[in-house]
């Protein structure tokens, strides 16, 4: 959408009128325009996204425990005081206590389960993800194989607003959200700079980060990072790094791998390293500065993962808001089930291999990552416990980064260069490691 003239003249149209409402219809009004020009770009993902929105909204809150009635309780709290109080102690904390004025819980703990219709909203949106996003992709492949397959559809920013909603789920169920309103979580969900290329914003993080008052200074960080996105994603990925991606992405570099030197094809791994941060850093600073042009202050996602001087430090700044979430929903369940934390790594990973495809390309790219952090963790442990002095000097910051970012370039090559067989991938690797295969 960031390429698009129509996109930037309604950022602009909306972010005057924006700051002239009223702060209680700011939200509703940037959601209505949000869900506007979505509707004129791809009305079946307008329309089909609000029934989605309004069966999270309206049906997420009575996946809470079912509240007794007030009576019942308060003659428990008579009877029983000291239970209670230590029922509510050993609560989640992140769960809102409704409370007497005597400090006991007086609403929460006589309930009935319905987390079913938690599990119902996320297999819901997982089902829906999972058929428009990789089972209908693959049909398609295989009819295109056989020389025939119908165009096929994909609803624009489902990878963003799917996670979004499991999210918001999770969270009202747990009792972190309160500040609930339709308006603002459409325009969450909706909003523009975001909607189709992330971040991936978290909704508590969302409501408690909007500015009251336009300010200059506010204005300037957003043209600032706009202008920051335009020269990461036009100049330097297209007009600098988009021919070696393209070397690499179209299949020839593979074709080529005989007559190319191992240096070679390290240099166009690095580029094409570079031109997927390039882009993806490019529309994640588009989007939070023409989000700062509203007051919005939405999550980083991206914090000079290039510098990282270890595969873990990498993924504390790369894609922070995927990674982000999928520490918080599949790495600690996870963990929290199996007690075994190197399981819960590759699953993580392979949810973030599988939530950009569910192709083998990208869950060989999400195993990769998992083994190398598996690996830097058991290395720093060692380092830890050995007390090795000689690797906290800049020598071995600077070789750090140089094994880093062979490390991911190396992943990306895997995944982009178009290896189709397990021969190729085998092949490529060999050639990396100065092997003949």
């Amino acid at each position: 959408m960031f390429q698009s003239g129509s996109f930037w003249m309604v950022m602009a149209a909306s972010a005057v009128v924006y700051w002239l409402l009223p702060v209680r219809f700011r939200l509703g009004f940037l959601g209505a325009a949000s869900i506007a020009y979505i509707v004129a770009i791809s009305p079946v993902t307008a329309l089909v996204l609000l029934g989605w929105s309004l069966a999270f909204f309206y049906l997420s809150p009575l996946a809470t425990p079912k509240r007794a009635q007030a009576a019942a309780l308060r003659q428990a709290a008579g009877e029983m005081p000291n239970l209670l109080r230590a029922q509510q102690s050993d609560k989640d904390p992140g769960i809102a206590s409704t409370g007497t004025d005597t400090g006991i819980l007086s609403a929460e703990d006589v309930s009935v389960d319905r987390r079913w219709i938690l599990w119902g909203l996320i297999g819901g949106i997982l089902l829906y993800l999972g058929v428009f996003k990789y089972l209908i992709p693959n049909i398609q492949f295989f009819q295109r194989q056989g020389g025939g397959g119908l165009a096929y559809y994909l609803p624009l920013g489902i990878s963003y607003y799917s996670f979004k909603f499991i999210h918001y789920a999770v969270e009202v169920t747990r009792g972190r959200i309160v500040d609930r309103s339709l308006s603002g979580f459409l325009c969450y969900i909706y909003l523009l700079p975001t909607f189709s290329a992330g971040p991936i914003e978290r909704y508590d993080h969302f409501i408690s980060n909007l500015d009251d008052r336009w300010s200059a200074q506010g204005a300037a960080e957003g043209l600032g990072r706009i202008i920051q996105g335009l020269i990461k994603r036009f100049v330097l990925s297209e007009m600098v790094l988009r021919e070696a991606f393209n070397f690499a992405a179209s299949g020839t570099l593979l074709k080529r791998l005989d007559v190319l030197s191992t240096f070679q094809v390290w240099g166009y791994a690095i580029a094409l390293y570079l031109y997927v941060y390039m882009d993806f850093a490019g529309y994640s600073d588009l989007a939070i500065g023409s989000s700062r042009l509203f007051g919005i202050r939405i999550m980083e996602n991206f914090q000079f993962p290039i510098l990282a001087p270890n595969i873990g430090e990498f993924w504390k700044r790369w894609h922070m808001t995927l990674s982000g979430w999928c520490q918080t929903y599949v790495y600690m369940p996870l963990l929290g089930l199996t007690r075994r934390p190197n399981l819960a790594t590759y699953g993580a990973f392979l949810a973030i291999g599988m939530w950009h495809s569910a192709s083998p390309p990208w869950l060989l790219w999400g195993l990769y990552h998992g083994t190398g952090i598996v690996v830097y963790q058991t290395w720093a442990r060692t380092r830890r416990r050995q007390k090795w002095v000689w690797t906290n000097g800049w020598a071995w910051w600077l070789a750090g980064i140089a094994m880093t970012t062979l490390f991911v370039a190396a992943g990306d090559l895997l995944c982009f260069a178009g290896a189709r067989s397990a021969r190729q991938a085998i092949t490529l690797i060999a050639k990396l490691l100065f092997i003949r295969f």
